[in-house]
C-alpha cells in the first residue's frame, strides 16, 4: 500500500497537482513510486489501477492498516469522476470515512468529507455537497489544518458557483485565500475561482487582479494543469473586458496546456472558452469547429473543471449565429431541461436568454418573451450585469415588429 500511495502522489503531481497527497504520520512509507513519462502515462496508470485502488481502500478500512483507507481515498479523489457511475468513488470515500470515524481521526474524517462532497457534486446533489464540505471544515478546524480548510472553503465556493448562487460563492472563495498555505497549485485554483466569481459579478478590475495572481503562481509551479486553469480564466476575464487580442492569446495558450495534460475536464473548459471567443468575434466557422468535440464530451457526461459552465449556452449561440435555428432549438431545449433538473441557476439563466433569442429569430416572440421573463429574476437576485441586457430584450421584439 505504501507503493500505491507514493505512486498516486507521483501521478497527481503531473496531471492534477492541486489534489495533493497527505502522507501518514502514523508510520513511514517504504519503497519507491512508479515513474511516469508524462500526463498521458500517469492518466493511463490511474485508469488501469482504479479498481485495484478502490479494493485496497476497502480492504484497509476493514482489515487495516486503517490510515491507508483515508489517505489512499484522499489521494485518489481527483480520479473519481470518470468512475462515478460504477460506485467505486462512493465506495472508496465511504470506506475511508468509516475507518477515520472509527479512530476519530480529524484529518482523515475531513479528507473523506471532501471526497464525499465531490461524489455528491458529481451525482448532481449540490446541497449535499455543501453539507459534506461544511463537515470537512469542522474536522480540519479541530486540528488547525490550514490546507484542508482552504480547500474546503474553495470547494464550497465552487459548489455555490455551479448552482448559480454567486453572491454566496464570493465569501467562500475569499475565505479560502485567508488560510496560510504555500502550496502553489491550490492557490492557483483559489485565485482563478475568485477571478471567475468577480468576472461573473461584473467586477472586471478585481477579477483581473486575481487572474494575474493565478498566472504568476502557475508560472512558478510549472505544471500544465495549473497553467490551463490560470490561462483560461485570465483569457475569459480579458474577453469580458473586450480585450479580444489578449484574450485569444491567453485562451489559445490555455487550450494548449489542457491538451498537454490530457484531462477531459480541462479540455471541456478550453473548448467552451474558444467557442465563446469565436462567437463574440463573429467567427462562426471557428465556433462550429469547436462545438463538435464539445458535443462529444457532453454526450459522455464530462463536466468542466471550472465551476462556471459555458458550453451549452455557447453551442446555442453558435447555432443561432450560423442560422441553424432548428438545431439551436432542439439542443437548447434539451440542455435547459437538464440544467433546470440539476439546479444550475447561472447556466439556466444563460440558456433561457440564448434560447429566447433563437425563438425571436424563428418568429416566435411569445416564447422568447416568456424565456426572458423567466431568466430575469436570477439576474436580479444575484446582482448580475446581464440584468440590463435581459430587461431590454423585450423591446427588441417591439422593434422587430
Amino acid at each position: 500500500m505504501s507503493w500505491y500511495l507514493l505512486t498516486l502522489d507521483a501521478a497527481n503531481r503531473i496531471i492534477r497537482p492541486n489534489c495533493w497527497v497527505v502522507f501518514p504520520d502514523e508510520f513511514p512509507l517504504t519503497g519507491s513510486p512508479q515513474t511516469f513519462s508524462g500526463p498521458h502515462d500517469a492518466r493511463a496508470w490511474l485508469t488501469a489501477e482504479h479498481t485495484n485502488l478502490v479494493t485496497a481502500i476497502v480492504h484497509a478500512s476493514e482489515h487495516g492498516p486503517a490510515p491507508f483507507a483515508w489517505h489512499l481515498a484522499h489521494a485518489l479523489r481527483g480520479n473519481f469522476y470518470p468512475h462515478r457511475l460504477d460506485g467505486g468513488a462512493l465506495a472508496a470515500s465511504q470506506a475511508g470515512l468509516r475507518a477515520a470515524e472509527a479512530h476519530d481521526h480529524p484529518l482523515g474524517r475531513g479528507m473523506r468529507h471532501i471526497s464525499l462532497g465531490f461524489a455528491a457534486w458529481d451525482l448532481g446533489d449540490l446541497n449535499a455537497a455543501l453539507e459534506e464540505l461544511n463537515s470537512a471544515k469542522i474536522q480540519f478546524e479541530r486540528i488547525g489544518y490550514q490546507r484542508g480548510l482552504a480547500a474546503a472553503w474553495n470547494d464550497s465556493a465552487e459548489a455555490c458557483t455551479r448552482s448559480g448562487r454567486i453572491r454566496e460563492a464570493f465569501p467562500h472563495a475569499s475565505a479560502a485565500l485567508t488560510f496560510h498555505t504555500d502550496y502553489a497549485p491550490s492557490r492557483v485554483v483559489h485565485h482563478a475561482n475568485l477571478a471567475e466569481i468577480l468576472r461573473i459579478q461584473g467586477d472586471y478590475s478585481a477579477s483581473r487582479q486575481h487572474a494575474e495572481e493565478a498566472l504568476g503562481l502557475a508560472a512558478q509551479n510549472g505544471t500544465p494543469q495549473t497553467e490551463a486553469v490560470a490561462k483560461l480564466e485570465a483569457g475569459l476575464t480579458h474577453l469580458a473586458m473586450g480585450e479580444m487580442e489578449t484574450a485569444e492569446t491567453l485562451l489559445s495558450q490555455g487550450r494548449a496546456a489542457a491538451e498537454l495534460v490530457g484531462s477531459q475536464n480541462n479540455l471541456y473548459d478550453a473548448m467552451s472558452a474558444m467557442t465563446v471567443l469565436s462567437v463574440r468575434a463573429g467567427r462562426v466557422a471557428d465556433a462550429l469547429y469547436w462545438i463538435e468535440p464539445l458535443h462529444d464530451l457532453l454526450d459522455l457526461g464530462v463536466p468542466g473543471f471550472a465551476p462556471e459552465d459555458l458550453a451549452e449556452a455557447a453551442i446555442v449561440e453558435t447555432y443561432l449565429a450560423a442560422n441553424r435555428l432548428d438545431r439551436a432549438l432542439d439542443f437548447g431545449a434539451a440542455a435547459l431541461a437538464r440544467r433546470v433538473a440539476a439546479g444550475h441557476g447561472l447556466t439556466v439563466m444563460r440558456l433561457r436568454v440564448a434560447l429566447g433569442r433563437v425563438h425571436a429569430a424563428a418568429g416566435d416572440p411569445t416564447t422568447a418573451r416568456l424565456l426572458w421573463e423567466a431568466a430575469l429574476p436570477h439576474t436580479i437576485e444575484e446582482s448580475l450585469p446581464e440584468r440590463t441586457d435581459v430587461e431590454g430584450l423585450p423591446a427588441t421584439l417591439e422593434h422587430c415588429a
